[in-house]
């Protein structure tokens, strides 16, 4: 058995009962605990706010529970200059 739970259901909270019975619902049990979000979506997300134009490193920082993020940001210095930020 693992050590975490990662389930989808119908959750009783004056019961304290979660029921597993729909299609697409889960139990998961891994030995650590996995990220509420995936690295997937989170560049996504980054990618739709134009916060970011590329990502050469993401990756979860588990002791703080954040994502370190490494790209680059396309930008234009004193209003015509284009430049690369790296981020």
């Amino acid at each position: 058995m693992g050590d975490y739970l990662k389930a989808r259901g119908s959750f009783d909270k004056t019961r304290q009962i979660l029921t597993v019975a729909e299609e697409g619902d889960y139990i998961e049990i891994s030995p650590r605990q996995q990220p509420l979000i995936d690295q997937k979506k989170v560049s996504e997300d980054l990618f739709q706010r134009n916060y970011i134009d590329q990502i050469s490193d993401i990756s979860l920082q588990p002791d703080q529970k954040t994502y370190r993020v490494h790209g680059f940001k396309k930008g234009r210095l004193f209003l015509f200059i284009p430049v690369r930020f790296k981020v």
